[in-house]
């Protein structure tokens, strides 16, 4: 069989901290094979998931504070409470004790939807299509009702806090722009709040699940733009819409001529649903319009209703100035006498003449202050309706209910066009897909509207670059024009940004084809004479626009601190089509964070490098780092797995590793936030080798034998070898504890170069002078307590076998070379406590039903089992059905499966009878050292702690540990052949090596000690113990003895020959008491031993010879 390390890759093996070796790679592949079964399963478990969602959670309904959650991933990487307990990191951190109970229900409820919609590559392409897309829309109601929720838990603070943000921004219009104050929070919640129940979640975890609302919409609308349904042509039904729009002509309106547009440009319908999305952003996160005129009108200094009054005060001074002159015509500006008295209220400022739209302009003269707040609040209600794509009717209607009716058709330029001869198509009404500014074709007279407007937009562009008296007039004129410049003065956010960047580009584009394809709508002339803003000029060569835009955004001073909102990257990875670059670097960054002043034995250190064909970042891996945001990193395994679904396949490393360290670090969290029944869902979508790793480290933390069982159901139903996943853990446990132990030997001084490092002998006796220990006596504590942290994970993992059905060799196997390497390494404490958890009997009992179909115990002689065999001849495997689980009824066949059994596991049990001894002689000692202890007790005490020592020391002295073959061999054929009889039941040559120094460290050392517990217990307790010491001496003696040869080579024969003389000698001494009378029943021993041979005198020359 090969080493279990051989499961292990070099990276996490070696602690290289580089890229996989190609040989590892090439079990770097996925596999998610489904069957009928494993689907039957999991839908069981999902209802089981859904009848205990009430109770599976201690937390709130909410995520917490974001502050607490950083705190939480970032020790999860650098190694946690439970990392340490899995050995995932060298480094111990803790984080709040209370944070696992805080995680939120969002975390479930996306592992319940991904169970449910994530289906398996056998699957047809269109229903995998389908579940990618309700995938997303899950995620994104998950998210909106959570915002639901967050709204009205903080409805009273938001609106203040909005209310705050429009003040500042209608009297801040002209200052520098800084951070967006929506959600900085009050200390003070108003009155009453200190006796008002603190909330468990803040303003921030608003703002942030906003963000992901949008995040999956608009992964939604990218998908959608990205991947082809299956079984659609893309070209065709392109034509086929182009068809359905009609032939184009001189007299088609722009709106016909817009959709078409759209139909042929993918850049340009991309970019036009990005902005429906931003569109979309603004109007979700926003408040409503009326609400913030109302507000307005606080600082505009006039009551309710007087919004559609105009310019209040400046109309006032300006009738003042009529009355006090008696001057029924116009005010003339250039008169001096005006120009000395018609001055604002604070006299530093000329008054407008004229109440005209343009007055301020045309005059270059000002209005009363509070006329001029009315203006930019009315001009920033405007931008606001644009920016959030209200439709050109809802702004007419807004705008002639305040009287300011010349404001919607300014920025309309017109009415639709409609001609009844052109725009009717067999008696039916052509309706738009929507128009350059959004509004959709309307029905009216006869002939109405203006046909092309490209004239129109050009005005536009002249007013915001030369007109209006305030920024966000000029922005709104820029929005319609395709300007950039105006429109980024008033932007305050990221979506500001690339909605201005956005806008210009479709615009420009859309001026651009018209000029091509119909320059009947824009006259030569017209276009050199009125110019736009070209902004696919301005942003350069078109492949990279999108990548140079979202980077920099990461630069803006508007931007640059949202830009580094982990939801802001991932959105900007969509927009740029950088995602598969974008979690690379995420992999790199959690690779260096997870390695960061420790190695990290699940997450591998990776190199910083570029892949080929994809374009240099100017952001660093570093800060792009989602470690700090657990919720992002929820949205960005979730987001990489429907791109899988979808078809992104990443098959080479160094990309492939990296990308899983995303997933990877996922499950790392959920382990430690106790959520260990999703970790397998999520290992299920790693390649084969890298989810057998992870579960293998992870799986340590479940201890409880029964969640062992239950976690390796869940693993089969995500159809997850089992097997694998246990080899594998063992191999890299061994790993750990064979560089452990380099690195003592290293501390110590020792070389580790060709040396196994185990001790030459280990030592049991010390010199006594108690006259009862023949100068010797067992040390006290000499098996200790000193069980390593990796020790303890060795012993837990190969529990793990047991909770696996099957898998007899591989147990008793793996269990050998544990206890192979704690005996030759000296480490007693770590064979004892395998000794106690695992004993032979426990996994006879557990596995021989699986196999034989009931429990047996197959450490028991075969004649203590021969009943059992018998009874066992004609059953069945408990519950199974089909024919491959049959037991055959053979009786023969019955023992030789029984036969094969035993070979397997007979190093095993022999090696776990030498621990036993140990075990034995060290409570033997613990018992003679005890004190304040009745006399009587004390006797029967030490007596059956010697008769426990005889027990166990009574395999040892022949036989044991020699090389064995597997006797009979078990010729079950086909489905018949439970057992897996091509494994090698011998002793392998390198074994037999192993063996016999482990007889030579051991045999010497016990045999010594149990003569030392014979001769002390007869001295002490009961002479007819002491002739058991002759026994012994005769046993070693006997022609064929195997225990003789340990002494020989170890060189420690003249030790027994000395231990068994003073025993001898013991013995004359005990028949030489005076007045003791033992009567011949008393004298004989349980074989009939007696000490009535003993009743002789030694020469004097021996006695003078031994010291007697």
């Amino acid at each position: 069989m090969a080493p279990l390390t051989q499961h292990v890759p070099s990276f996490l093996a070696e602690g290289s901290g580089t890229f996989l070796r190609q040989e590892e790679e090439d079990h770097f592949e996925a596999s998610q094979d489904d069957d009928a079964e494993a689907l039957s399963f999991r839908n069981e478990r999902r209802r089981e998931f859904s009848r205990g969602k009430g109770d599976s959670l201690l937390c709130s309904t909410l995520t917490m504070p974001m502050s607490r959650l950083s705190l939480m991933f970032i020790s999860i990487l650098q190694g946690s409470r439970m990392a340490t307990t899995l050995g995932l990191s060298l480094e111990s951190s803790q984080f709040p004790p209370s944070s696992t109970n805080q995680v939120g229900r969002e975390v479930e409820d996306f592992a319940e939807c991904l169970d449910r919609l994530y289906p398996s590559r056998d699957h047809d392409p269109e229903t995998v299509y389908e579940n990618a897309f309700k995938l997303v829309r899950s995620y994104q109601t998950i998210a909106e009702n959570t915002v639901k929720r967050l709204r009205k838990e903080h409805a009273p603070k938001r609106q203040r806090l909005l209310s705050r943000r429009w003040r500042r921004r209608v009297q801040g219009i002209n200052e520098e722009m800084s951070e967006d104050p929506d959600f900085e929070e009050d200390e003070d919640d108003g009155p009453g709040s200190s006796n008002a129940p603190k909330p468990t979640t803040t303003m921030e975890d608003l703002r942030r699940w906003e963000q992901e609302a949008q995040t999956w919409d608009l992964l939604a609308l990218m998908l959608d733009l990205q991947y082809v349904r299956p079984g659609i042509d893309k070209e065709k039904e392109k034509s086929d819409r182009i068809r359905s729009i009609g032939k184009v002509t001189r007299y088609t309106s722009e709106e016909k001529i817009w959709e078409q547009f759209l139909v042929e440009d993918d850049l340009a319908r991309e970019r036009h649903a990005v902005l429906s999305w931003l569109k979309r952003n603004a109007e979700s996160s926003g408040k409503d319009i009326d609400i913030i005129v109302r507000q307005l009108e606080e600082g505009a200094e006039r009551g309710k209703g007087l919004w559609a009054h105009g310019w209040l005060y400046t109309k006032e001074a300006v009738k003042a100035q009529k009355r006090l002159r008696d001057w029924p015509q116009v005010l003339d500006p250039g008169s001096p006498s005006i120009a000395r008295v018609q001055l604002s209220s604070s006299k530093n400022q000329q008054l407008v003449t004229q109440l005209d739209p343009d007055a301020t302009t045309r005059q270059s003269r000002s209005l009363e202050s509070q006329d001029e707040y009315f203006e930019s609040a009315i001009w920033l209600a405007c931008w606001e309706m644009l920016r959030r794509g209200k439709s050109w009717d809802q702004v007419r209607e807004w705008c002639r209910e305040r009287v300011e009716g010349w404001r919607s058709v300014s920025m309309r330029g017109d009415q639709p066009a409609w001609d009844s001869f052109i725009d009717r198509v067999d008696g039916t009404l052509e309706r738009s897909m929507g128009s350059p500014d959004g509004s959709e074709g309307t029905s009216g007279a006869k002939i109405s509207g203006n046909r092309s407007r490209a004239l129109w937009r050009r005005m536009c562009f002249a007013l915001a670059r030369r007109g209006g008296i305030d920024d966000y007039e000029r922005a709104v004129y820029g929005i319609l024009s395709g300007d950039l410049p105006s429109v980024q003065k008033v932007c305050r956010t990221w979506d500001d940004l690339l909605f201005a960047h956005y806008n210009s580009l479709v615009l420009s584009q859309f001026d651009r084809y018209l000029l091509s394809k119909y320059p009947d709508h824009i006259p030569p002339a017209l276009a050199r004479k009125f110019g736009l803003f070209d902004s696919i000029q301005f942003h350069g060569e078109p492949q990279h626009v999108s990548h140079r835009l979202v980077d920099s955004l990461n630069v803006n001073p508007i931007s640059n601190q949202e830009a580094k909102q982990t939801l802001k990257k991932i959105q900007g990875s969509f927009i740029s089509r950088r995602f598969p670059e974008f979690i690379y670097q995420q992999g790199i960054a959690i690779s260096k964070a997870a390695n960061d002043g420790q190695r990290s034995k699940i997450i591998p250190l990776l190199r910083d490098t570029v892949l080929p064909k994809q374009s240099q970042s100017s952001v660093s891996a570093q800060d792009q780092l989602c470690c700090d945001d657990i919720d992002a990193l929820r949205v960005l395994v979730h987001a990489l797995l429907i791109f899988q679904q979808l078809g992104l396949d990443i098959l080479e490393s160094p990309e492939l590793v990296a990308t899983e360290n995303i997933i990877v670090a996922y499950i790392q969290f959920l382990s430690s936030a106790d959520k260990l029944d999703l970790v397998p869902l999520y290992a299920s979508r790693l390649s084969k080798l890298r989810s057998e790793l992870t579960l293998g480290r992870i799986m340590l933390g479940v201890t409880e034998h029964s969640e062992r069982g239950r976690m390796v159901k869940l693993m089969q139903g995500l159809n997850i070898n089992v097997e694998e996943v246990v080899k594998t853990q063992m191999g890299l446990l061994l790993t750990d504890l064979a560089r452990e132990e380099d690195d003592n030997d290293t501390a110590k001084g020792k070389s580790t170069e060709n040396d196994t490092g185990p001790p030459e002998q280990i030592v049991i006796l010390e010199d006594s002078a108690d006259p009862h220990q023949m100068g010797r006596q067992i040390k006290l504590d000499f098996i200790a307590d000193d069980l390593s942290q990796v020790e303890d994970m060795l012993i837990s993992s190969l529990e793990w076998f047991l909770a696996v059905e099957g898998m007899w060799f591989e147990t008793f196997h793996t269990g050998t070379r544990l206890y192979k390497r704690f005996l030759r390494r000296g480490r007693l404490a770590a064979a004892r406590e395998l000794f106690r958890r695992i004993p032979s009997s426990r996994i006879s009992l557990e596995k021989t039903e699986h196999i034989i179909g009931k429990r047996v115990d197959i450490s028991m002689d075969s004649e203590e089992s021969d009943d059992e065999e018998e009874a066992v001849t004609d059953t069945g495997i408990s519950g199974a059905t089909s024919e491959q689980h049959r037991i055959p009824s053979s009786p023969q066949i019955v023992r030789n499966m029984h036969e094969v059994l035993r070979s397997q596991a007979k190093s095993y049990v022999e090696l776990e009878k030498l621990v036993a001894s140990l075990d034995a002689l060290e409570t033997w000692i613990l018992i003679v050292n005890e004190k304040s202890q009745d006399r009587v007790e004390r006797k029967e005490k030490l007596q059956q702690a010697c008769h426990d020592v005889v027990v166990a020391v009574a395999p040892l002295l022949h036989g044991w540990l020699l090389c064995h073959s597997t006797g009979a061999p078990f010729h079950g054929t086909g489905s018949n052949q439970i057992v897996n009889t091509d494994r090698p039941c011998f002793t392998s040559v390198e074994e037999k090596a192993e063996f016999d120094e482990i007889r030579n460290m051991y045999l010497p050392e016990v045999i010594l000690a149990y003569n030392s517990v014979l001769h002390y217990t007869g001295c002490t307790t009961n002479r007819e113990i002491l002739p058991q010491c002759l026994e012994l001496s005769a046993l070693l003696a006997a022609d064929g003895s195997d225990v003789l040869g340990s002494f020989v080579e170890t060189k420690r024969l003249p030790e027994l020959v000395t231990a068994l003389a003073r025993s001898s000698r013991a013995i004359i001494k005990a028949n030489e008491l005076k007045g003791v009378k033992i009567s011949e029943e008393k004298r004989r021993a349980g074989n009939g031993e007696t000490l009535a041979i003993w009743h002789v005198k030694p020469f004097p020359e021996i006695s003078a010879l031994y010291g007697w």
